[in-house]
């Protein structure tokens, strides 16, 4: 056995397996796949949120040189079959498919889809289809006179609340109670890959290139749609320039392009620009929360209650719901959560980087902050004295938490024992200085996953998985798994992704794939020693020595407790997935602790970022590189949610106003400041084979809520109301 094969592998910072091919521009993402003779498809999207088109005129559309086609709703009708969301037993992202009739209920609705020759030729030819609307009134948001707020039960989501205990009692008798209102703001994806569909008809087959989360999905909807065999479509996506949930669903786009290409009988590509990014695939809705925290004069919880409001489409309701989780995140005996919706003219909210727990876990942080002021208490001590050994909801044990841990090293490391209590009196020069803390949480979710690992008498190891790498590095860690089962080095492991043809994956969200792929890929490395008389060592020298050509098996990994049903629903291009609290007899979360520094100038109120301590124990770490890297950009998310990122809305027609990155703010790395992550070993041996938590959506959680408490520890005032801009401060 080779020195290099029988090192551990797993937890080792190795670099990228594809660190190459990324910096040298030859990593292959979907619309670097080559096709021939491509002619180009461009949408066109309503301008109004509500109401009816009364006339398309697409003659002078039609008539530009280059032009292909224009299709309208009375062309595209009936020609295929429209899906619905995956919550009604569908593919797409909506319950709502466009195109089918005159009928507007969205701004940026698609309207229209033109195909020519050129890009520029669809895009010109776009912009000159002539329509006129029959416009209705159309609420934006909360404050609307159209809205309409119910609670989730009354729109039909089913129940929504948890209660325990008897809150309204325990206020009457609390030392020191904090009742405030907070809000958050929309957000949207803004992936830098942009959203895209190539697709081809061949031999009867149908080919798609389409940045994506899951092709899976996108396999089965488009069969579905076009009356397809599924194994006759199939979907490549080797490489994905970022998702944040916004490329996991079939998209009307993608039934458009298949239909032109067929018609036309010639490839066809339709890039969204970046506006149309903002307006057709969806958002993080803005939210709003009253909270109330209770305690007693030693800083012990006795009351929890959150009433949240969402907004949600008129036509399709979809809600996060994130007090679930954060009900978990301090013990309390009484705890109250109640969810209303509030209907809007605009698209169906998408799932969004930690949907429901960014919004959430806002409010409870910043309070938990108030809390501690109102009793004298250090805001760390307050969160420490409320520690649960049990979940606080149900009492099942939780599979590992190391929450403490990470406050302990993360506070240690950033000087928090230096802080002086009273705001305003930190200073340098005319910079205020505030510092703030706050945990993060997200659960553990896990569902069915499979995978192909094949060994050749060549010496190598091949790996294939229809998952995805969206710039986390699955290539890389999914390596390093098989590497260490086989006991050789990560050198002679091929890790083939992002295609319809390989064994099927759930989702590449939820923070699952390293845990799901990896078990599956586990168990396949497992089945092959087991072939070879499980016999320790190198894989390659077993196999060489029993005299076979070459070795291979399927992986499937069904999580403890899962039915075999949800092996039949993946292999149906649906998920079938749980953990968090919805396990049985136990309760299943990753956490984490942040520290941040903020100055705010004296006089133009300008905040800056200086630095930055965050500590996370997310089970066994598979490749502390790729985990730091991973966490760090949540940290800077949850940075750019707290000062910058905002979707800002027409009160009057429900429309995006800052539908592009000139506008839409995002941190820069000048907004930042000093990002350290500290990764909190943690041991945790009921989740599988591997021992994965994940930590894909657990940076940027809280990390809004710690800066806007080091606001207030700086100038001594509470915002509530995401993003904070100097205006608030003034």
């Amino acid at each position: 056995m080779s020195a290099e094969s029988a090192k551990p592998l797993i937890g080792e910072p190795l670099p990228r397996v594809d660190g190459r091919l990324k910096v040298t521009g030859k990593a292959p993402y979907a619309e670097d796949l080559p096709v021939k003779n491509l002619a180009y498809g461009h949408l066109v999207t309503s301008r109004i949120a509500r109401g009816r088109i009364t006339k398309m005129d697409i003659n002078a559309a039609k008539a530009l040189p280059g032009v292909l086609a224009v299709y309208t709703w009375q062309d595209v009708k009936g020609k295929f079959k429209p899906t619905t969301s995956s919550g009604k037993g569908g593919y797409g992202p909506s319950a709502f498919f466009p195109m089918q009739s005159d009928q507007i209920i969205y701004a940026g609705q698609i309207i229209g889809f033109v195909v020519a020759n050129t890009a520029e030729i669809a895009r010109e030819a776009a912009r000159r289809v002539a329509v006129e609307y029959a416009t209705e009134p159309a609420a934006a948001s909360f404050d609307s006179p159209r809205g309409r707020t119910l609670t989730v039960e009354e729109a039909g989501g089913g129940n929504s609340h948890l209660t325990k205990g008897d809150v309204t009692a325990a206020l009457r008798t609390a030392a020191q109670v904090v009742e405030a209102d907070y809000e958050t703001s929309g957000q949207v994806h803004a992936a830098m890959e942009l959203y895209s569909s190539t697709c081809y008809w061949e031999d009867g087959k149908l080919f798609f290139h389409e940045p994506s989360q899951w092709v899976g999905v996108k396999q089965y909807g488009l069969a579905e749609q076009f009356g397809l065999n599924p194994e006759d479509v199939i979907i490549r996506s080797p490489y994905v320039g970022g998702g944040f949930g916004g490329k996991g669903a079939l998209t009307p786009r993608m039934a458009l392009a298949a239909l032109a290409a067929k018609e036309l009988k010639r490839p066809i590509r339709s890039t969204d620009t970046r506006s149309q990014g903002f307006i057709t695939i969806g958002h993080r809705a803005e939210t709003r929360h009253r909270l109330v925290l209770a305690a007693s004069e030693d800083g012990a919880l006795s009351a929890y209650r959150h009433e949240s409001w969402e907004t949600t489409a008129r036509h399709d309701l979809v809600s996060m719901n994130g007090s679930h989780n954060t009900a978990r995140l301090y013990n309390c005996p009484n705890i109250e959560t109640r969810l209303n919706v509030t209907e809007v003219d605009r698209t169906t909210p998408a799932a969004m980087r930690s949907p429901p727990e960014v919004p959430f876990v806002f409010p409870i942080e910043c309070a938990m902050d108030e809390l501690a002021y109102k009793l004298g208490m250090d805001p760390v001590e307050l969160r420490l004295r409320n520690e649960p050994s049990v979940d606080p909801v149900n009492g099942n044990p939780f599979t590992s938490r190391s929450l403490t841990e990470c406050y302990r090293q993360a506070a240690e490391q950033f000087g928090w024992r230096k802080r002086d209590p009273r705001p305003g009196r930190m200073r340098e020069g005319d910079w205020q200085l505030g510092w703030g803390c706050a945990s993060t949480l997200y659960p553990t979710y896990f569902g069915p996953g499979t995978a192909r690992v094949s060994v050749s008498q060549h010496g190598k190891v091949l790996v294939s998985v229809a998952s995805h790498d969206m710039g986390t590095g699955t290539y890389t860690v999914l390596a390093q798994i098989a590497a260490e089962a086989l006991a050789v080095p990560v050198s002679a492991v091929t890790v083939e992704l992002g295609d319809s043809r390989f064994p099927p994956a759930p989702c590449s969200g939820g923070s699952m794939t390293t845990g799901v792929i990896g078990s599956a890929i586990t168990t396949a490395c497992a089945a092959i020693r087991r072939k070879l008389g499980d016999q320790p060592g190198n894989i390659l020298e077993l196999l060489a020595a029993d005299g076979r050509g070459s070795i291979e098996e399927l992986g499937q990994w069904l999580p403890p407790g899962a039915k075999q049903e949800a092996m039949t629903a993946l292999y149906q291009g649906r998920l079938q997935a749980g953990g968090g609290a919805w396990m049985e007899g136990r309760t299943a979360y990753a956490f984490g602790a942040h520290f941040v520094e903020v100055a705010v100038h004296r006089l133009t109120r300008e905040i800056r970022m200086r630095r930055s301590v965050s500590a996370f124990a997310a089970g066994r770490i598979i490749n502390e590189r790729t985990a730091r890297s991973q966490l760090m950009g949540g940290v800077i998310w949850g940075i750019s949610s707290a000062l910058h990122e905002k979707l800002e809305l027409d009160p009057h027609h429900a429309r995006y106003v800052n539908d592009n990155l000139g506008e839409y703010l995002i941190s820069a790395n000048a907004d930042i400041g000093r990002v350290d992550i500290i990764l909190v070993p943690e041991v945790d041996d009921t989740l599988g084979p591997i021992g994965v938590k994940g930590v894909g959506e657990l940076g940027n959680v809280g990390m809004d809520a710690a800066v806007a408490n080091a606001v207030f520890h700086a100038t001594g005032k509470r915002i509530r109301r995401l993003p904070i801009r100097i205006d608030d401060l003034i």
